[in-house]
């Protein structure tokens, strides 16, 4: 009993080690400037980050994650490749949460209330595209193209952004995924086959 008992266990962590780790692709969008309507405009970082992270499957074969929802009305999401996605306004942070479908937005934000995630990329690129929210009490309306970003938003009432607003840039930085491998041409194939035959060609004359 005690041997079967070490033999399961043994096998147990041999096929855990088999078993493929759940890879995922981060993107960062750090803050790159950052100014309120009606004051100077200002450099500091960290007041405003997003991040994205969608599978490894989906950098790899390249995705489109749509999702939209306005009180009161509800579309068809493709999200298979979303895994997260935040938004980070000093002390508050937009997550999951506040992207995902409501069941009744209208009894909790009236009229107030829209989420819209409209992101594409080709296999192993940036994403491109468009992600906004609103409820009363936050605003981000951001347009990513590829390596850098912009948008417009904050907290409404307290915090940071407060007010009007703040306008922001920012830069993508990517942590994760791999990096295709090059298929030789036909044609590459080709010429690296005539040079092994010139060698072959070479070597038997020297041995002659």
């Amino acid at each position: 009993m005690i041997f079967v008992a070490k033999a399961a266990a043994v096998a147990s962590l041999l096929l855990g080690a088999a078993l493929p780790a759940h890879a995922a692709v981060t993107f960062d969008f750090l803050q790159t400037s950052y100014s309120v309507p009606g004051q100077p405009d200002s450099s500091d970082t960290g007041r405003v980050n997003g991040q994205l992270v969608v599978s490894d499957e989906a950098y790899a074969s390249g995705y489109t994650i749509a999702r939209e929802q306005a009180a009161g009305i509800r579309t068809i999401e493709q999200t298979a490749a979303l895994e997260s996605i935040s938004f980070q306004f000093g002390p508050e942070n937009i997550s999951n949460a506040r992207f995902a479908f409501l069941p009744n937005p209208l009894s909790t934000f009236a009229t107030s209330y829209r989420v819209l995630v409209d992101l594409v990329a080709a296999p192993f690129s940036l994403p491109t595209g468009r992600i906004f929210f609103r409820d009363v009490n936050v605003l981000v309306d951001f347009t990513l193209a590829g390596a850098t970003g912009s948008g417009f938003g904050g907290l409404i009432g307290t915090g940071n952004c407060t007010g009007d607003g703040c306008a922001f840039t920012t830069q993508t930085v990517q942590t994760g995924g791999v990096t295709p491998t090059p298929v030789p041409e036909p044609a590459s194939l080709a010429l690296f086959g005539l040079g092994l035959a010139g060698l072959s060609l070479v070597r038997r004359k020297r041995t002659a």
